[in-house]
């Protein structure tokens, strides 16, 4: 509990900063689109995030995970959203590599997996 109150004051100073800039400098702030936009699109967008950041954050607020195993959960859940999105793809997570890669891609690629697959389990 002792990082909550931190970070909603962090939140709260972002937001403060925002605002005042917004009314001091309106130029300096992207405007506002106004379209319709229905409660059902505005859920879709952001409840698979907010679920992935709750999942991490309460596994660690509740004891249930340390930080370092919630960012492996979080890793996996990050990747489990963006394939349910369509965007990802095998040749996406190879990197883009060539069809014969170099000796060196070929090696940082292995060594990205390792270490994915280490941090994560």
């Amino acid at each position: 509990m002792g990082a909550l109150v931190p970070g909603v004051i962090l939140v709260t100073c972002y937001v403060l900063w925002i605002a005042v800039t917004g009314w001091i400098a309106p130029q300096n702030v992207p405007p506002i689109k106004t379209s319709k936009v229905s409660v059902m699109q505005v859920a879709k967008v952001l409840l698979p995030p907010l679920g992935l950041i709750t999942l991490v954050l309460g596994s660690i607020l509740v004891g249930a995970a340390t930080p370092t195993e919630a960012s492996g959960v979080g890793a996996i859940g990050a990747l489990v959203l963006a394939i349910l999105r369509n965007e990802m793809s095998w040749q996406r997570l190879r990197g883009n590599w060539p069809e014969h890669p170099t000796s060196h891609q070929h090696d940082f690629s292995h060594t990205d997996w390792r270490l994915c697959l280490l941090f994560s389990f």
